[in-house]
């Protein structure tokens, strides 16, 4: 039976990594912001920017994935905190906790294989329509630059201590556990809460904005079937197509009989930060592992409705 621990097991995608790897018959371990769960689901407090806390765990847990999840970031329509702040924040758990993750796994458990995830936001100011593992990175944010310094760290102690060390560059992934205060989850609350007489109008800084979205159940599938591969190598994880806001809130509402242009109002104040559009090429990953998207972008808008309650029609 492998062992796994997952760093940042409470979010979206730690939650459905956890249950996607006791699916597959995995003793799963978690690290939540401030607290370590056992196999067995104990529960101790625990810091991952602690090095000596990080090698212990790692000396008696030895587990055989180490899925790093964790992450600070905020969404392009909310208020960030001082620049200085998200800054030291985001450095603080994008690289230097990962660190201590690497550098415990090389001296206390060189067996195990770690998995970093990382962010289409790396390559900010693309000037290609498509990104994959050869796009130069040019990242115009905290969370991309660290992000990129996490991939960087990672393939560091590939080619210089062997370790098992890839990287997951994540585009935009969407579920039911989905936070509230991402523009997907903004868009299906308000229309399932328009259903039900609870709201008549949501506003959205664009509507043309381009993004590509998938399914995150599929993408934690991609993130265990890069950690069996005979390879530590950096792989894009993406649906491959780009849908705008406006094609979400039309599936939506319609999905729920509503007709969206009634109830969503569009006003660019409401942005905090301009992102470039982007999608993402993930053929190198479905050339070595075989994985692909199974979920279609209708699937999943779908399914998010029908977990906050929604009534489908038709």
């Amino acid at each position: 039976m492998k062992k796994a621990l997952i760093v940042g097991c409470a979010g979206q995608d730690g939650r459905l990594l956890q249950e996607h790897l006791l699916q597959l018959g995995y003793q799963v371990a978690g690290i939540s912001r401030q607290e370590y769960f056992s196999p067995a689901n104990e529960m101790k407090p625990f810091d991952i920017k602690a090095r000596e806390q990080v090698g212990e765990l790692l000396t008696s847990l030895q587990p055989d994935e180490i899925y790093y999840l964790a992450a600070h970031h905020h969404s392009s329509e909310e208020a960030i905190e001082s620049e200085e702040e998200l800054w030291r924040h985001s450095f603080e758990v994008n690289v230097q906790a990962w660190l201590n993750f690497l550098e415990a796994a090389r001296t206390d458990s060189p067996h195990s294989r770690l998995f970093y995830a990382a962010s289409s936001l790396i390559y900010g100011a693309a000037e290609s329509d498509r990104q994959n593992e050869d796009t130069p990175w040019r990242p115009r944010t905290p969370y991309g630059v660290t992000k990129a310094s996490g991939m960087l760290a990672a393939s560091c102690y590939r080619h210089r201590h062997g370790l098992f060390a890839a990287g997951g560059i994540l585009f935009n992934h969407e579920s039911e556990l989905r936070e509230e205060k991402f523009i997907s989850q903004k868009i299906v609350r308000a229309a399932v809460a328009v259903q039900a007489g609870r709201q008549k109008q949501l506003v959205v800084g664009n509507l043309n904005a381009q993004v590509d979205w998938g399914y995150a159940r599929d993408y934690v599938e991609a993130m265990q079937k890069i950690l069996q591969l005979p390879k530590a190598e950096d792989f894009v994880i993406a649906s491959g197509s780009a849908r705008s806001v406006s094609e979400l809130a039309k599936t939506a509402f319609s999905l729920l009989g509503l007709d969206w242009k009634k109830h969503v109002v569009e006003d660019s104040t409401v942005i905090k930060r301009q992102l470039k559009p982007m999608v993402g090429d993930a053929s190198k990953l479905f050339r070595q592992s075989g994985w692909q998207p199974q979920t279609s972008f209708r699937e999943m808008i779908r399914r998010m409705l029908v977990a906050q309650g929604g009534k489908i029609h038709g």
